[in-house]
């Protein structure tokens, strides 16, 4: 996923940190690495503890959502520390990148129905 980067990197530019940019893609790949690891430990480990997730036990869910939360949090220690900015911008920075997700997911949706 090249887009959040890009789009980061356009940020960067425009808040005249681009020197520092590289530094935070590094970084930004790397907890996307291990956000995933995370995930999935998280996902089996849930489930290995709390049973399987139905709608009367969404127990096994909450280490996922507690996972989401350390993520964003991540996200944004990384933006803040690695882009030198603040935190305010930080924040945009990972709405920015989340909405470029939200927007790729989107468009692979539609594109799926419609190849069918």
């Amino acid at each position: 996923m090249l887009l959040p980067l890009i789009v980061t990197h356009l940020l960067a530019r425009w808040w005249k940190v681009e020197p520092y940019w590289m530094r935070y893609a590094t970084a930004s790949n790397w907890c996307r690495l291990a956000l995933a690891v995370i995930s999935v430990v998280a996902l089996v480990g849930g489930i290995g503890l709390l049973g399987i997730p139905t709608p009367d036990n969404p127990l096994p869910f909450l280490p996922m959502v507690a996972t989401a939360f350390y993520g964003l949090w991540l996200h944004w220690f990384v933006a803040k520390h690695a882009l030198r900015i603040g935190g305010l911008k930080a924040a945009f920075t990972v709405f920015a990148e989340g909405l470029c997700v939200v927007a790729l997911f989107g468009v692979s949706i539609v594109v799926g129905r419609s190849s069918v």
